[in-house]
Order: structure tokens, then sequence, then C-alpha cells
């Protein structure tokens, strides 16, 4: 079972190997529940987030999870950056709901994308984008 620990002030955490980041506080409950990971909240630069660190064969991971506080692209890209600057992950995986297609995807499904483009710049139409 998972559990998240009181908060503790850290600098000494710079490095994480994994980069958990979500788009939606439920993704980071919904991360805590089917890891089984025990979590410690922490704070660096103001930011507050959930450290693991876990131990798979000889090896120590360090895994730091982190939502968005808002919806949006731009509180996307602010919160990757700073994450980015602050751990210098090796893997970075953020969840979401990345327009699947009802019936051809599951909630919890892996998805990799081959292609992508903002929302925000126009729709995709006969494989054309056409912009708004």
């Amino acid at each position: 079972m998972s559990s998240v620990k009181s908060v503790v002030e850290s600098s000494s955490e710079s490095r994480a190997d994994i980069l958990l980041l979500t788009g939606l506080h439920e993704e980071l409950e919904w991360i805590q529940k089917v890891s089984g990971f025990e979590f410690q909240r922490r704070n660096c630069q103001g930011t507050s987030y959930l450290f693991a660190d876990v131990v798979r064969g000889q090896r120590n991971l360090g895994i730091v999870t982190l939502p968005q506080l808002e919806k949006g692209l731009t509180t996307a890209a602010i919160t990757a950056t700073k994450a980015l600057c602050i751990w210098k992950p090796s893997i970075v995986v953020m969840t979401g709901i990345c327009a699947g297609v009802r019936g051809a995807v599951n909630l919890g499904d892996l998805i990799v994308a081959t292609h992508c483009f903002e929302h925000s710049s126009g729709q995709l139409q006969d494989g054309e984008l056409i912009p708004l």
C-alpha cells in the first residue's frame, strides 16, 4: 500500500532517475495507489513534490512525481522546465488523456505518440492541420 509521509524541505535531492509529471491531481493519486512506492512529500525551491527511493536489484532509483498546479500548456511548460532544471532526470513521463479515441484506448493504456501537435494551433482534418 502506498503512503505519503510528512513534508520535508529538501535541497539534497538534486537528481532523480525518473520524473513523473501529471496534468491532474487525480493522476498523481493514481500513481501513488498503483505503484506501491512509499512517497515522502518534500519541498524544493517552492515546489511541493513526492519523492520515492526505490530499490530494484542492485540499483536505487530516485523517483520524483508532481502535478501541474493549473491546466494548460504554459503551466505544463513551466512545471516541466523547472523540474528538469532541479532534478535532471534520465527519464521523464507525463500522464494525461492525450485525446484518446473512445473504444480504441482504455484508461491506463500506455500510448506512445508518433505525431503530436499543440491543440490550440488548429485541428486535424483529413490528415491536414487547419489553423484556427
